[in-house]
């Protein structure tokens, strides 16, 4: 059984559970020194160039955390931060989540049991795609997934939007400028395979991965196989 601390519950519990995790777990540490210091935040979204954004901009690892999160626990002073993330086509994105979870348990600890129970069983992408998409319930069961959620229920609050959204396939090329307008560091050294996922999948699993990630898809503007 998978153990989670009262600050990870805060991380990863369901949105709609906001309330009730606030009221529950009275977490006052969402936002770091670094967040208040630059009055910046980073909507860390796996496999979006997370790490690389993280350390040159935080110094340090970063936290997966949705925006509506922060708002939960420190809206007033989130509101004030300067807020940006990065976005990627969602096949490419699915694909390379289950490559770098694969294959990715070391110890005996609750990351490593998840691996091995849910990720390792599967050969290949395709094969975790193909049994993601045979049923409504494995669909719900991996997209409530920490690398399988939607981008949208990440950088999305009622009434309230991010200040910049920045693209994963232009990042090399869009990052020097983002950073100079907002007095970010210009260097970004890209961490991890930059390998396109499409080549990886049959088109009839794009099109399975299309319909289930289509509000993504059509938000952030990237083409589908329809």
């Amino acid at each position: 059984m998978i153990e989670l601390s009262n600050r990870d519950i805060a991380f990863v519990a369901p949105l709609w559970s906001d309330k009730i995790v606030r009221s529950v777990i009275p977490a006052k540490n969402l936002l770091t020194r670094q967040n208040r210091a630059k009055r910046v935040i980073f909507i860390d979204i796996p496999k979006n160039a997370g790490r690389s954004i993280c350390k040159a901009v935080l110094g340090k690892r970063g936290r997966p955390i949705p925006l509506r999160r922060y708002f939960t626990y420190e809206p007033q002073l989130t509101e004030k931060c300067f807020k940006f993330a990065v976005v990627r086509d969602p096949v490419d994105r699915f694909v390379s989540a289950f490559n770098g979870l694969k294959g990715s348990a070391r110890y005996s600890d609750d990351y490593s049991e998840f691996v091995r129970r849910q990720i390792d069983l599967f050969l290949s992408a395709e094969d975790f795609g193909q049994w993601m998409a045979s049923s409504p319930l494995n669909t719900r069961k991996v997209v409530s997934w920490l690398h399988f959620w939607p981008h949208y229920k990440r950088v999305s609050v009622q009434k309230v939007e991010l200040d910049e959204i920045l693209y994963f396939e232009t990042l090399p090329y869009d990052w020097p400028r983002f950073a100079e307008r907002h007095s970010l560091p210009r260097d970004l050294p890209l961490i991890g395979k930059r390998v396109s996922g499409s080549a990886q999948i049959s088109d009839f699993l794009k099109s399975s991965l299309y319909y289930i990630y289509r509000k993504d898809f059509d938000l952030f503007k990237y083409g589908g196989t329809t």
